[in-house]
């Protein structure tokens, strides 16, 4: 069964997990690493279980934990080309962590 949980939604952050029990997806992560953390962990998620973020956009509302997330636990983030070119200026995204697609186009996480 697929579960989709919010873990925040505000204009101040917004994060939401989707999981099949198996895979465990972030769309966005507009808070900090930390609180992204406290939630996942309320929802007895283990942050090292998350498989990727997808970003839907580059406002800080849903980028702003990228850069903790990526570096500790080496998340791989997926967004369109355009996002992904501001996600690593303005996140300083390692670039390892990476991922471009393009809409309409199908890609696999895992």
């Amino acid at each position: 069964m697929i579960k989709f949980i919010t873990l925040y939604s505000s204009s101040s952050g917004n994060c939401t997990l989707l999981s099949d029990g198996d895979t465990n997806i972030l769309i966005d992560a507009g808070v900090s690493a930390s609180k992204v953390c406290d939630s996942l962990h309320k929802v007895r998620v283990d942050p090292c279980e998350i498989d990727a973020v997808l970003v839907t956009h580059e406002h800080s509302d849903h980028i702003a934990g990228l850069k903790v997330l990526c570096k500790k636990y080496h998340t791989a983030v997926y967004a369109n080309s355009a996002t992904m070119e501001h996600i690593i200026c303005a996140a300083s995204l390692p670039s390892g962590c990476a991922r471009i697609i393009s809409a309409g186009t199908p890609f696999a996480i895992r």
